[in-house]
């Protein structure tokens, strides 16, 4: 409501503009709550508490008693702010565009639950105290069978850092050996090909690839020479 009269009036605009200039702020505008934006409400929320004293005093200035906030509901807005904090991070790690995200969903997911849960409200206003359990409940139920996206549970256990925090070891272990069949069923298929060495194009390549290639086509080899069951084993080891 006090964001909509700032919007709409271009004399509360002013006043909230010159109150910012005299506190030495940036000058920010209130934020529009936006219901298909996520964190919307959170962003709505932190701005109007960042500049809320430049708030109370312009609504005081021109009178605007209908529009002024109780202490009471300040109180809600930092407490609703506290509580949603943690979904915002979340957000923005996970919509990252410059790294990978897949090996990051459970885990972050599982962190976020356990953050909101454990967060003490029992001084907060009793509807952000709602607003907790309800958003713990919404997200147990949207995110509670993650860990059966074969996808994602490839992701992590690829992911150097979470493939040992598999929350269920029988996960882990199903996922482990979904991974061991890709890389023997690839391998097979690669060997089938059988390609005559002289119909490779060769062409000039950095030292340090070769020598990985190199390597690389020296495993493989010894991979094929071993019988199906001990291919297995050995490629169980590496993800031991």
């Amino acid at each position: 409501m006090a964001v909509g009269y700032f919007k709409r009036s271009a004399q509360a605009w002013e006043k909230l503009k010159k109150f910012q200039v005299q506190a030495g702020k940036t000058v920010k505008r209130p934020l529009q709550n936006v219901s298909t934006r996520w964190n919307s409400t959170f962003s709505t929320l932190e701005r109007f508490i960042e500049i809320r004293k430049e708030i109370n005093s312009s609504l005081s200035n021109l009178n605007a008693t209908a529009m002024s906030l109780t202490a009471m509901d300040w109180e809600l807005c930092q407490n609703m702010c506290d509580i949603l904090k943690p979904c915002e991070e979340v957000t923005k790690e996970i919509s990252g565009q410059k790294y990978v995200t897949g090996s990051i969903v459970i885990p972050i997911t599982t962190a976020l639950i356990s953050s909101i849960e454990n967060l003490d409200t029992r001084n907060y206003n009793c509807a952000a105290q709602v607003l907790q359990q309800d958003l713990i409940g919404s997200l147990k139920n949207r995110f509670t069978n993650l860990d059966k996206s074969r996808t994602f549970t490839v992701c992590m256990l690829l992911d150097p850092r979470f493939k040992l925090y598999f929350e269920d070891q029988n996960v882990a272990n199903n996922t482990k050996q979904h991974v061991i069949q890709l890389v023997t069923t690839q391998i097979n298929k690669e060997d089938q090909l059988q390609v005559p060495q002289e119909e490779i194009e060769t062409r000039t390549v950095p030292f340090v690839h070769f020598e990985f290639n190199e390597k690389f086509m020296e495993a493989t080899q010894f991979f094929r020479t071993l019988p199906m069951s001990t291919t297995g084993q050995c490629l169980h080891n590496i993800f031991l």
